[in-house]
């Protein structure tokens, strides 16, 4: 199926060269949603994905799904005023540890400021989905799996019981995953997961980790086009089959 899952971290100026490749200027942002909008992109949340995948069914060529890993809190305050202008829906994949008790401001961490409890509410309110990075954003198919199973499971209820709404979504931390792994986070009842395979072709087999296309920090105009390329796939489908061999 033609559709790429767009993947953001930062969307703000990175203060120092740490992780710079993972920001994605406010600017550079909306040039990319402006550039969606004007060659006639349907943007479509996961739930629509899947719902296709299911049931076998074609969506238009031009189709694209967003999503941001980690939850930090410039996705609230930079990326979420330009999709609601453009009025996009997205994913929001938030590490739940990070977020701070009920009341206080996101907190710092290694990657940034976090999301507050607060500013989730919002963006599920306003229709940005709320997805899990797991508990502590750890290699999950490192962890003994009663471990990993805890990330999994206990992420969905601290989300669910922040944004009073089912969390359907997965995000692996760091791409670690396994098909016990991938299996798990299906019993947990997630509708699906994403993965750090790249592609921008989806099929139902991989539902619990589905391909995305990772926006970075130096995409220019052209290669934010390049992204929705027959080359682009061809490349990566290439690679994919022997860094992951079974998943593709």
């Amino acid at each position: 199926m033609n559709a790429a899952i767009l993947t953001y971290h930062h969307v703000a100026v990175p203060e120092s060269p740490h992780n710079a490749h993972l920001y994605v200027s406010p600017g550079d942002f909306e040039r990319q949603i402006e550039f969606l909008n004007n060659r006639g992109f349907q943007v479509v949340p996961l739930d629509r994905v899947r719902e296709a995948l299911l049931n076998r069914e074609s969506l238009p060529e031009r189709t694209v799904a967003i999503s941001f890993d980690d939850g930090f809190e410039d996705n609230y305050t930079n990326a979420f005023p330009i999709l609601k202008k453009y009025g996009f829906p997205a994913t929001v994949f938030s590490v739940a540890g990070s977020i701070p008790p009920e009341g206080e401001p996101g907190k710092d961490g290694e990657g940034g400021r976090y999301l507050s409890a607060k500013q989730l509410r919002e963006l599920s309110r306003e229709g940005v989905a709320i997805g899990s990075h797991a508990v502590h954003h750890k290699r999950l198919a490192t962890l003994p799996m009663e471990e990993a199973l805890e990330e999994i499971t206990g992420s969905k209820r601290i989300l669910e019981e922040i944004c009073e709404r089912e969390i359907r979504w997965f995000s692996y931390p760091f791409g670690s995953y396994s098909r016990e792994i991938a299996n798990r986070v299906r019993e947990a009842g997630y509708w699906g997961a994403v993965s750090v395979i790249r592609d921008n072709r989806l099929r139902e087999s991989q539902l619990y980790w589905l391909p995305r296309v990772m926006v970075m920090g130096d995409s220019s105009l052209a290669r934010f086009r390049y992204y929705f390329s027959g080359l682009y796939h061809w490349i990566h489908h290439r690679k994919n089959r022997k860094r992951w061999e079974g998943y593709v």
